[in-house]
């Protein structure tokens, strides 16, 4: 399918509307997915993090404990 015009493109044969949408809420998902993921990744550091200084401090705990 080749268009002459770049409104002919844009417009598809009156199919436009219909292709630009699926294309935006396409990219519209891809976005929140690629933020939710970001997201989950941080509060996963996060977490880790927390568990690993709670460890070290039970572990200083410990020792003092022990000493």
């Amino acid at each position: 399918m080749q268009f002459d015009t770049f409104s002919q493109f844009i417009n598809m044969d009156g199919h436009g509307f219909y292709v630009w949408l699926s294309y935006g809420f396409s990219w519209l998902l891809i976005a929140v997915i690629a933020v939710m993921s970001k997201k989950s990744l941080t509060d996963k550091k996060q977490e880790i993090a927390k568990r690993i200084a709670r460890q070290d401090r039970l572990k200083a705990a410990q020792k003092q404990q022990s000493s």
